[in-house]
């Protein structure tokens, strides 16, 4: 035995405990940081959404996709929500922990088939920039035509280009707000009337 060879031997042992070592601190890690937990929460959350038929999926989970979500969970509607913010999917969990969510870009054609898109009876379009709204009303027009599609509008001439595009309804926050606003101020008996016959 040369020296050299000691010295090899050495350094292939001290490498190969190390490495030991530092796999077994990393799954240690994994099962005690909650790692492992975390990993079977999503594969349980992915099999939820594969047996998802005949839902609703709401791209964007800002404050009016807050709200579409808050009221079909009371109508007892099954839905998905897609959104890839981590304060608006925490904000939602936090509220609604049972919810279904795919955490991504709803412009994505990928993530809309991961959310069940050719499974789903309709689709609504929340996400805050017109142009991403539009993005997503054409690519479920085309990849699942008999959908219902409901989609949010910045203003009358995006309303116009969606509806084009082939969505069903358009809502435009702002102008339903700001009638809101008017209504209650000229007639407040009306609005109440019909807040009560609308569950409101």
């Amino acid at each position: 035995y040369s020296l050299l060879a000691t010295a090899t031997t050495l350094v292939v042992c001290f490498a190969g405990v190390a490495m030991i070592i530092y796999a077994v601190g990393a799954i240690t890690a994994f099962f005690v940081g909650g790692g492992f937990l975390e990993v079977r929460a999503q594969m349980r959350l992915q099999k939820a959404v594969g047996r998802l038929r005949d839902h609703v999926i709401v791209c964007g989970a800002g404050s009016l996709g807050f709200h579409a979500v808050e009221r079909f969970l009371a109508e007892g509607t099954p839905l998905l929500v897609v959104d890839n913010g981590d304060a608006h999917l925490d904000h939602l969990r936090g509220r609604f922990p049972r919810v279904l969510y795919v955490r991504g870009d709803g412009t994505d054609l990928d993530v809309l088939r991961a959310a069940g898109l050719e499974r789903a009876r309709g689709v609504v379009a929340c996400l805050p920039v017109d142009n991403d709204n539009l993005v997503v009303v054409v690519t479920t027009r085309q990849e699942n035509p008999g959908a219902r599609i409901l989609a949010r509008a910045s203003d009358p001439e995006a309303a116009a280009r969606l509806g084009r595009a082939g969505a069903h309804g358009v809502v435009a926050p702002g102008l339903v707000g700001g009638m809101r606003v008017a209504s209650e101020a000229i007639r407040p008996t009306v609005v109440r009337f019909i807040d009560l016959a609308f569950g409101h």
